[in-house]
């Protein structure tokens, strides 16, 4: 394997972790959607929550190309350097150590996503196949009057593509797919089983997904789940998208249909259904769970509020990316600055020093790599200098050799020193590390607090949630029965009418004889 390619893969590798706070965080700011529009459109929630998720894409893509132009920059040279930057000992050795796992094992890592990808996309691609044999097969088209009434409402909506309605014996619940020729399915007898303004409400909230353009969000979001599939933010935001688009569907049938009532009726109607709806296309009724939150949005006119579970993850998301950029910018690592011993001639390099304050800019020092040879030619050459003798006939020079016992004796001296300012800067890096424990106690112990904080305000929203869960079941239970008995009056006085109507022909012929 090529540099090159290694490169490349380390770059995947890391993008593909640095996903996972990522994602964290786009469902942080998902969860602060949902808190702040509790009563806001579902188009302003969709719009914002999608938003979102395109943002993530974006990150991946932007982090690769950076770990990637990172990795190809490598500095060649034969030269030893006369000062280099060293990390000293701290929380640092451990991601060092961690990063050197992650880049050893990155092509295991990087093979592995890559074979459940193609996994999951051989799936999307058999859930595609799917929805053409549903369209293709066993299906059924309607009478030439249903047909007049489907284009009529067509017409009403304003939609420009050529849409067509039929009847499948393969589909269980109302569904739309393709998006150049869309095709609305009804399971078969559903047309029978409904009243025109049930059956009205289902049509417009399958146009509403053809005039969204949902099937392109959808594949959008299939492809982005099949290749992320171990991010769990990034699957939980991709949720809260496909349950607003639906209120959104909900909205534009309600608006363009009978009212809330006609349309909870038909929620009501595909209650009972058991089986789930295919997950490549967009259709009217998903999950029970779903039908559920629906028609409690109907009735109370609110927005589905998180639960506690959520709450909870979304706290714990950013509890960990806090931590995680509290730890990064703490613990950074000091320099540590190699000097050149005088004593040793050869030019090799030991010794070390802190650099605990910065150079002043004022008197800028330029840090060059020198040669080892040149080190130790420029040290011999300043030990040997040139002595001039004065005589009276001539000026003789003399080359004297310096003694070198001097660099010897002043070492010495300051040894003692030298210790001592080294216990010194070893006892205040203690105390530092010790008021940043402190400090990342102390932050770490309020975030928990808000968290228990938090944890006892969703509770109480919860319990709140519930009673108007159960207030709005009844209200609608009472709007059922309601209309149950008005219908029930009616057809009793219909057969009062045709009783009465019946009665009079008998009347006038006993009168006539």
């Amino acid at each position: 394997m090529t540099a090159f390619n290694q490169d490349i893969f380390r770059a995947i590798g890391w993008a593909l972790i640095h996903s996972l706070w990522q994602g964290g965080l786009i469902a942080v700011f998902a969860a602060l959607i949902m808190m702040m529009t509790i009563r806001s459109k579902p188009s302003s929630r969709y719009v914002l929550l999608l938003a979102s998720f395109l943002v993530f894409p974006v990150l991946v893509c932007s982090t690769f190309m950076v770990v990637l132009k990172s990795n190809t920059v490598e500095v060649e040279s034969d030269y030893v350097p006369l000062f280099s930057i060293l990390p000293t000992t701290g929380f640092s050795e451990y991601l060092s150590l961690i990063a050197s796992k992650i880049d050893q094992f990155s092509f295991i890592l990087v093979a592995i996503w890559m074979f459940v990808c193609l996994f999951n996309i051989f799936r999307l691609y058999v859930g595609v196949r799917k929805i053409q044999t549903l369209r293709n097969f066993q299906t059924t088209e309607l009478s030439t009057v249903w047909k007049q009434w489907f284009k009529q409402i067509v017409a009403r909506t304003g939609v420009s593509d050529s849409v067509t309605i039929m009847e499948s014996a393969l589909v269980r619940i109302p569904l739309v797919m393709g998006f150049l020729k869309p095709v609305i399915l009804l399971p078969a007898g559903m047309i029978t089983g409904m009243s025109a303004a049930q059956l009205e409400a289902v049509v417009l909230h399958e146009l509403a997904h053809i005039i969204r353009k949902d099937y392109f969000v959808n594949i959008f979001q299939r492809i982005t789940e099949s290749l992320f599939f171990f991010n769990p933010g990034i699957r939980w935001v991709s949720t809260l998208l496909r349950e607003e688009r639906e209120h959104c569907c909900d909205e534009f049938a309600i608006t363009r249909g009978g009212g809330k009532i006609i349309f909870a009726e038909s929620l009501l109607a595909f209650a009972e259904q058991t089986n789930k709806a295919d997950q490549f296309a967009v259709s009217f009724a998903a999950s029970k769970s779903q039908l559920t939150q629906r028609i409690n949005r109907l009735v109370s006119d609110k927005n589905r509020k998180l639960e506690t579970s959520e709450k909870l993850g979304s706290l714990l998301a950013l509890l960990i990316c806090f931590v995680v950029m509290l730890f990064a910018v703490a613990d950074r690592p000091e320099a540590v600055v190699r000097t050149v011993d005088q004593s040793n001639t050869n030019g090799h390099i030991s010794g070390e020093a802190v650099l605990s304050k910065p150079v002043n800019e004022d008197k800028k020092v330029l840090l060059e790599p020198v040669k080892a040879e040149q080190v130790s030619e420029s040290m011999t050459s300043e030990l040997k200098q040139p002595v001039v003798s004065h005589s009276s006939e001539a000026y003789i020079q003399e080359p004297v050799l310096k003694s070198t016992s001097s660099f010897s004796s002043v070492d010495s001296d300051y040894e003692p020193a030298r210790q001592q300012m080294l216990l010194a800067e070893k006892d205040a890096e203690h105390a530092a590390s010790g008021r940043r424990l402190a400090e990342e106690q102390k932050t770490v112990n309020e975030v928990l607090v808000q968290a228990r904080m938090g944890i006892r305000k969703a509770e109480e929203e919860r319990r709140l949630a519930e009673l108007e869960r159960a207030k709005a079941e009844q209200q609608l239970n009472i709007i059922l029965k309601e209309r149950v008995a008005a219908e029930y009056d009616r057809r009793i006085a219909e057969l009062e009418r045709a009783r009465i109507s019946a009665e009079q022909p008998r009347s006038l012929n006993n009168t006539n004889k």
